[in-house]
């Protein structure tokens, strides 16, 4: 399992955000899904695989996280 401190988690934070910027996700599958989001994902949950949050609960999770400011 990852382990990661709050500096780590908000960098990458940060930096997702700034990939995600304008974007609207629908991943249809989950080999599509980047391994830093991916992480980043696994990170903020209780899942220890992605492939246990379904991926309307992906796609509505980043994409709550494009409209955040």
């Amino acid at each position: 399992m990852f382990s990661y401190s709050s500096t780590n988690i908000r960098s990458i934070n940060i930096a997702i955000k700034k990939r995600l910027k304008n974007m609207i996700f629908k991943y249809e599958n989950y080999n599509d899904i980047p391994s830093t989001t991916i992480e980043y994902i696994l990170s903020v949950s209780d899942a220890v695989t992605i492939s246990d949050i379904s991926l309307d609960d992906i796609n509505s999770f980043l994409n709550i996280l494009e409209t955040e400011d």
